[in-house]
């Protein structure tokens, strides 16, 4: 007769696996039971939801006596400050657009939008008060937050609230290229002074002050600002030269110059350029030179000079300029030029006359069609008048039936010397 051993190796391992499978069975159990609870809750939010807006959209069908029936949403304060503003701001309706405000308020009662319109709508109203504790709030709680920094600063502006205006503005110019425009004309009209507008702002910011300044046309603000510029290191090329023209559009010529002199001119040349090595800056006392077609520019080979070539297929009006500050005198302007092949009735000629003042105009013959590098000078004179002179190249307009210009012009050397004992 066999004894059964409870402890056989084979019947602890049985018991093992059965106990395993057991504990697998339950687990697959509680899985299926939270996936159910999991199907119903979101079931059941589903069901709310639409109840809730089909709710909501019958309420704005039938209930239209009370303001929020206009809201899409009686919970959503976003979509009740955007209807509290179209009462304020369009339909003028201050009562409506306080009860939507309030109520905006009171699902969220840190929504910045609402209480920056509650600001306003005190403002309105008349309430300084009221108004200035709301723009207080409201500047506590969206600090260091920019979306509505200018809608900040114009209700400081209203309140004369300078210290939150300055912030603002502040911000703006350091964080919102594209605004800068609009906060300098805001602060410009709240402190006329240009040297506060530096010190709120910072010296560097004085570029986008001088082009504000120049595009308002104020040319006494203008100069405070490009001094600081100056000194702040800040009289670039591009800043240099647009304040230039914006003087010499104002017949400032004698401050243009000093400015000129002081970042463009190198040793004590009367003419900008004359050999033709710098590039043509099209701007200040530069040469500035038109861009017609049938024509084209460029250096020599040896890269001494200027070459001009007309391809014959247009009847080109052109003209190469510069300004140059002289004082009252005798002048000779002197230089060398190599002509090929010009053709038509109308060549370029040198011609010198004042610039903004009424002077004398003395003009040189057409270049000949064919011409070896040789020299030419032309003598002139600046009166009392004037401060500066106007040396042109210039190529008029043909009447000729034949009248598309074409061939060659090289130019070098050219210099405006004194001279002494006239």
């Amino acid at each position: 007769m066999a004894v059964t051993n409870k402890h056989h190796p084979h019947s602890l391992r049985r018991v093992r696996q059965n106990g395993q499978q057991g504990d697998l069975n339950k687990k697959n159990e509680i899985n299926k039971k939270i996936l159910a609870s999991a199907a119903i809750i979101l079931l059941l939010l589903v069901g709310y939801a639409n109840l809730k807006y089909a709710f909501l959209a019958q309420l704005a069908l039938v209930d239209t006596d009370r303001p929020s029936s206009f809201s899409r949403s009686q919970t959503d304060p976003v979509a009740l400050t955007d209807l509290a503003r179209q009462e304020h701001l369009i339909n003028g309706n201050l009562v409506k657009a306080r009860y939507l405000y309030d109520r905006a308020l009171d699902y969220c009662v840190l929504y910045v939008p609402a209480w920056l319109g509650l600001a306003e709508l005190f403002n309105d109203r008349g309430e300084k008060n009221r108004a200035g504790a709301a723009l207080e709030f409201v500047e506590k709680i969206s600090r260091g937050s920019g979306n509505l920094a200018w809608s900040r600063a114009i209700l400081a502006n209203e309140l004369g609230r300078d210290d939150i205006l300055t912030a603002n503005l502040v911000w703006l110019m350091k964080n919102r290229r594209s605004k800068r425009t609009a906060v300098i004309s805001l602060a410009d009209l709240r402190w006329q002074d240009p040297l506060v507008l530096l010190r709120k702002f910072g010296t560097a910011f004085s570029p986008d002050l001088l082009n504000y300044y120049i595009r308002v046309n104020e040319l006494p603000k203008t100069r405070i600002v490009w001094q600081r510029l100056e000194q702040a290191g800040l009289n670039n090329r591009k800043n240099s030269l647009r304040y230039i023209n914006y003087l010499l559009a104002h017949g400032k010529i004698t401050a243009a110059a000093r400015i000129w002199d002081r970042n463009f001119r190198n040793g004590d040349a009367l003419l900008y350029n004359g050999h033709f090595k710098e590039p043509l800056i099209g701007s200040g006392f530069g040469w500035r030179i038109s861009r017609p077609r049938g024509f084209t520019r460029q250096n020599p080979a040896d890269k001494s000079g200027l070459r001009l070539t007309f391809d014959g297929s247009k009847n080109v009006s052109f003209r190469l300029v510069q300004i140059v500050p002289l004082p009252p005198g005798n002048y000779v302007f002197r230089g060398r030029a190599e002509t090929e092949l010009l053709s038509t009735n109308q060549r370029p000629f040198w011609m010198v006359r004042g610039f903004k003042c009424k002077g004398p105009v003395v003009r040189d013959a057409m270049f000949p069609a064919n011409r070896s590098r040789s020299d030419f000078s032309l003598g002139f004179t600046v009166p009392p008048s004037c401060q500066a002179v106007q040396i042109t190249l210039q190529r008029n307009h043909s009447y000729d039936f034949d009248n598309k210009i074409s061939g060659t012009l090289v130019l070098d050397n050219l210099t405006v010397t004194g001279v002494a004992g006239k």
